[in-house]
């Protein structure tokens, strides 16, 4: 399991979301996921805009994000 601390990013591009896409496949086919920590709207809007939403769990904390990681556990 992976966690991406996007808490302090403010603006996020493509090539950034392209290699977070891949990440998330790479840990999928290996029974893993991929966490996104984001409390920025500008940031939340982006994956929200793009679907990705849907595709990476966003949560608003690092510790929100262990949470939801040991409850997957």
């Amino acid at each position: 399991h992976v966690i991406v601390d996007l808490t302090e990013t403010t603006f996020i591009d493509s090539s950034s979301l392209g290699v977070m896409i891949g990440a998330h496949r790479r840990l999928k086919g290996r029974g893993g996921r991929l966490i996104v920590a984001c409390d920025g709207e500008a940031i939340v809007k982006t994956f929200r805009i793009t679907g990705l939403d849907g595709v990476f769990q966003l949560v608003d904390s690092v510790e929100a994000a262990l949470s939801a990681r040991a409850e997957a556990a």
